[in-house]
Formats: structure tokens, sequence, C-alpha cells
């Protein structure tokens, strides 16, 4: 559909002037759609020009074969390096502590967004937004919640995602996407849709829009099944109200609608994907524009190298008429391949032989041009990557035959300038699955549930889901790209502490046996250890609960006093050797610890060497490496030198020979 359907206005100075009733509200939202279309215009005309110009579309069709398409290349590179697999959902438990209900609800909420992806093209949807986003600049998605219903019952619910096209989307005005007051699509709708979503005025609509390309023939409007109705689907935040006004009708709004879905934020859509972020305004910006000057530049370059290399033709004349038939035999001569000349004594007898008479067209100052030409145009197209940032993917290729070390750095520099892109694409992924997540949680029935997930529903997690407060308390949404960080910071911390605690044990240990070193110290070191690791409340506990005493069983029996006394005079009698053990014990751990802490520093020591031998080697290398490319750098220019005063040369011999 073209955007020539979109509504005129935006002319009311106050909202009373829209006038009173339904047709006032008619009028008031026409306006204001009118006024936020307006704010957009000049993007939506910059996006469709970037759109046809990745496609390769141009009015003149001459200058359109002699284009370099780099944004089409800039787009293919970028996009699969910012989204490149269907990312999957991850729901568990916000705290991982003991919660049976939440962990129970966590999977069932899992399963049903597994099922729900698997029943729509997901990853087609996501792909097209980064390209919308490449492209033009913004990519918005919605969620829908389908239920199917069969004799007033409820057989199936089903809640999906849907692409918006990028021109049919509006929204209030807003600085920053949390205060939009209300978003806006535009549908086109055939008369049995009109008719479905009003069946008491659909019919009377008048269909103001046509198809793309398909105009009036011989004054006459096309077949109404060309024809479409323009319908604006407005979602008022502030109001918590959905209608749906139709320009062609305005009398009324042809439906008024209560919150439908019943999402925390109203909104079926998350904070769209911007290309560029700008802090005063939420207008998108296309990349395109920030070097469309650099893609003009590089066209003109192209077109004047494909100019030069059609000028560059092996061709001249002769001055002997009777060189003609020789000509056209020695046309057909393949390679290594002789002919007889006819007269060969008359070609001799001429003036100079036969090398004067015939005169080829000078090309070498057309090629001089034309190598020229490859550099400027290589040179453009290294600025175009440094606007964009595809020159880190480029200095971020690596090779089989280099070291995992190298091979990580150039992984990280490589992605450097498009990481916040990522992250804003696996935001978007994860607020989608999240909206879906709610949907699921406050609409589908217990059964659906069930044969989404396979799991029993009982009324606990029922009741944890269909609180919004309890259920984001409790459950996190979450997708595998974005709790990647998460997950290996947790596998860092617990390896870390497993090995950590083994030596800590192994030093400590004996000397608590001993008794050298009370117990309560040894917990108080091991406390302070474990939590620079943050592995959780209950690793916390069981590590406070060491050494404490352990309540004894109800009806224990109790020692008397004489068992007492005996038993005192047993530990006494023990203590004295037991302390001449303990000091011969401490003394001989003192020594290896001694001995063990020199071993390690000088495995520190050995260790700092080695990295320091390997970094001078390392910048030895890179000095080498230098010193080489500034020689064959030197190497080149003189071969060049070399060459352009042959050429100068022979140039002057020729304008000699034929003066």
């Amino acid at each position: 559909m073209s955007d020539d359907a979109s509504t005129s206005g935006g002319s009311l100075e106050r909202p009373e002037d829209a006038g009173k009733g339904k047709a006032g509200l008619v009028a008031l939202w026409l306006d204001a759609i009118a006024l936020a279309g307006k704010e957009e215009s000049d993007w939506r005309d910059s996006a469709a020009d970037a759109l046809a110009a990745y496609k390769g579309e141009q009015k003149d069709k001459a200058r359109a074969q002699r284009r370099f398409n780099i944004l089409f290349s800039n787009v293919e590179t970028m996009a699969p390096a910012i989204y490149n697999s269907v990312p999957t959902p991850n729901v568990r438990r916000r705290f991982l502590d003991d919660d049976p209900v939440g962990r129970t609800a966590a999977q069932v909420l899992e399963r049903a967004l597994s099922s729900a992806m698997d029943g729509y093209g997901f990853d087609p949807i996501m792909r097209r937004s980064v390209k919308d986003t490449l492209i033009t600049g913004r990519a918005v998605v919605r969620v829908r919640y389908e239920p199917t219903m069969a004799d007033g019952a409820l057989i199936y619910e089903r809640v999906g995602c849907e692409s918006v096209y990028w021109a049919d989307f509006r929204r209030g005005p807003a600085r920053t996407w949390e205060s939009v007051p209300w978003v806006a699509f535009r549908h086109f709708l055939t008369r049995e849709e009109l008719e479905r979503l009003n069946s008491k005025i659909g019919a009377t609509i008048d269909l103001d829009a046509r198809l793309q390309g398909v105009e009036d023939k011989d004054g006459q409007p096309p077949a109404q099944i060309f024809q479409r109705a323009t319908v604006w689907e407005i979602w008022d935040r502030d109001r918590r109200r959905v209608l749906f006004i139709a320009p062609a009708y305005r009398d009324a709004p042809l439906v008024e609608a209560d919150d439908p879905l019943g999402l925390a934020d109203f909104f079926p859509i998350p904070c769209p994907i911007y290309a560029i972020d700008t802090p005063d305004s939420l207008v998108p910006v296309e990349p395109y524009r920030l070097y469309k000057d650099l893609a003009d530049e590089l066209d003109r370059v192209t077109r004047r190298i494909a100019s030069l290399t059609a000028a560059l033709k092996w061709r001249g004349a002769y001055s002997d008429p009777t060189l003609g038939d020789f000509l056209v035999k020695f046309e057909k001569l393949a390679d290594g391949e002789f002919a007889p000349m006819d007269n060969p004594g008359a070609f001799a007898a001429g003036a100079g032989g036969l090398e004067k008479a015939f005169w080829m067209m000078p090309i070498e100052q057309a090629a001089g041009v034309l190598q020229q030409l490859y550099a400027a145009r290589e040179q453009i197209k290294a600025s175009i990557y440094e606007v964009t940032g595809i020159s880190d993917i480029v200095r971020g290729a690596s090779q089989a035959s280099e070291t995992a070390t190298a091979q990580s750095i150039k992984s990280q520099w490589g992605s450097l300038r498009i990481q916040r892109l990522q992250a804003e694409v696996q935001r978007f992924a994860r607020d989608l699955l999240r909206l879906k997540a709610e949907i699921i949680a406050e609409k589908f029935e217990p059964q659906s549930l069930m044969a989404a997930s396979g799991i029993p529903v009982d009324e606990q997690v029922m009741a944890l889901l269909r609180n919004d407060a309890m259920r984001t308390y409790r459950v996190d949404i979450e997708t595998d790209s974005t709790i990647q960080a998460d997950v290996a910071r947790a596998q860092q911390h617990a390896s870390g502490f497993i090995s950590g605690f083994g030596q800590f044990m192994q030093a400590v240990g004996p000397a608590v046996q001993a008794g050298a070193l009370p117990v309560e110290v040894a917990r108080t070191m091991l406390q302070s250890f474990a939590r620079s690791f943050k592995l959780g409340r209950a690793v916390e506990d069981a590590i406070d609960s060491i050494g404490q005493p352990q309540p004894e069983a109800p009806g224990a029996p109790q020692a008397d006093a004489q068992a007492a006394a005996q038993q005192q005079a047993q530990q006494e009698a023990a203590q004295a050797q037991q302390d001449a053990q303990m000091k011969a014990q401490v003394s001989l751990q003192g020594d290896q610890l001694r001995a063990q802490a020199s071993v390690q520093a000088e495995q520190v020591r050995a260790q700092a060497m080695l990295q320091a031998e390997q970094m001078r080697i390392a910048a030895e290398n890179q000095r080498h490496a230098a010193e080489m490319a500034m020689k064959r750098d030197i190497e080149r220019e003189r071969i060049a030198a070399d060459m352009q005063a042959r050429q100068a040369r022979e140039m002057d011999r020729m304008a000699g020979m034929t003066n």
C-alpha cells in the first residue's frame, strides 16, 4: 500500500475544536495521527530511499547498472553478526531459593513459551526486524492473543508475534519510550474484514485505498477486490482503551474496547529496536543517512570506472588499403598461429616497413587513470566501513593457524562497536518473550497450560501466575543470550570456590585438627573467603553451621556425675601428651608452609620472567613486521615510480617516432 492513504489533518489548535460526541473523538484521533505522521515524515522519505537503494531500485536504469550497492553489502554483513540464531526462553526462579511453587510456575511458563514459539515463525520475524533496523532505522513487532472458540467453548489458545511494517506505525509525542502516551497501527482491510470488525456499518464504509501498483483504467476505479479501507488501531495507554478508526467514516469509532490483554505496560509491543540512539527524540535515524554522501561518491567513481573500461579497447587504423584482407585473416588466428603474407615484398618496400603501416589508439593514460580510480574506490569503501563499524569485523577476522589467544582478542575487537546493537536485539527478543509469557499467565486456562507444558497445574501455581506482582518477584524470564554472561560468571565463581576451598582445607585442616587453630577462627576465614564468590544463601548457611553444636535428640540419656568425673580425669591425663604432640606437629606444619610458600614464590617469579620474555618477543616480532611492511611499501613505491618513468619514456619515444 502507498503512504498516500494516510489521513490529512493536524490542524486542530485545541481538543475542543474537534467537536463533541463520537464524531469529535474520531476527529481528535485523526488529527493526533496526522501530527505524529508529520513529525516522522522526513524520516519516512529517507527510509523509503534507503529501502530502494538496498533493493537496487532507481528511476534511471542506465545509472542503476553502474552502481556499487554498498548498502546491500553492509546490511548483509551486519545482519548475521547482530542476530544469527533463535533465542531459547529461560524461565527460572529469580533468587534460586527453595520455592517449589515458583519452580513449577517457571517450568510451566518456559515450556508454554517454547511451544508458542514453535507454532509460528519467530526466527523469520526476528530476522526481518534486524533488516528493518539496519535499513530503515527502527523495528516494531507486536504480540497477539488468539483464542479459538467453538459453540461458546474455548478449545484452543495461541499467542504469537507479527512484524509491523515500518510505514504503518505511529506513536504519541514523547522523547523517551516510557513516556509514549499512545501507539497506532495502520491496516488496509477488505470489505469482509470490515464487516467482521463491525457488522453494522462495515458494509457502508468507503474503500479509500488500493493495492500498490493498481491504477484507474479508463477513468474508472479498479475492482473491489483490489480496493481496501484504511483503518487505524489505536492503543491509548492513558485511558487503557483500544479504538479502531476509519478516516472514511468519521461519525464514530468502528470499535471501542477496554484493555483487551491486561498487560502491565498496556502496549502490545516492546520498546522498538533503534539502530541509532538519539537523546532528544524518538524519530528514527536510518544508518544509510550517515554515509549516503560517501555512497554517492562511490557510485560516481564506479560509473567513471565503467566508462573508462568501455573505452579501453584494442583498436587502431592502417594506412595501406591492401591490408584489409590481411587484417581479416589476422583476426582469425589463434594463440601461437601464423599466417603467410600475400605480398610481403610490397609491405617491406613501404616507408618504414609493416609496423609503420598501423596506428594504435593510445590507452596508457586511460589505464593509469583507471588504476587511480580503483584505488580511490577502495579508499571510499574503507571510509564507509569506518563509519558503519564493519572495519572492526574485518579486522576481527581470524585464521585457523592463529593461536587461541589471538582469536579471542580478535573476536572481542571484531564485535566491539556492534555489541550495543547486539545487546539491543537480545533485549528486544527477551521483551517479546516477556510479553508472551505475561499473556500466557494472565489469559491461558489451566487445561491450556497443562496441554502446552505437560505439567499438572494446581491452584497454587495458577494463583502465582495470575498475580502480576508475585509472578514478577518470584519468576525471572530471560533468553539464553541475555543470561549467557550470568551463567558463565556463576560457573567461574563455582569453579574458583571449589579450587580455593580444596587448598584452604589442605592448609588449615591439619592445624584445626591439632587444635592449633580454633574452629571459630577457621570458620570466620572460610566465610570471608566464600562471600567473595557469591555462591548463594544456602551455601553461606551451610558454612555458618560448621563447628556449631548440634541439638540433642529429645529423650537422650544424660551421663551421671560419676561418669562425668571419670571422663574429666581421662581428659586431663591425655592433655599433657596432646600438648606435646601438638607443639611438634605445629612446628612441622610451619616448616612445611614456609617451604610451600618459598616454592610458590619461585613459581611466581619464573612465570613473571616467562611472561616478560614472551612480551619482549612479541614486541620484537611487531617491530620486525612493521619494518618489513615499511620496506614493502617503499619497494612498491619505487616499482611504481620506475613504471611511471618507463611509461613516460615510452610515450616520449613514441611521440618522437610519430614526429
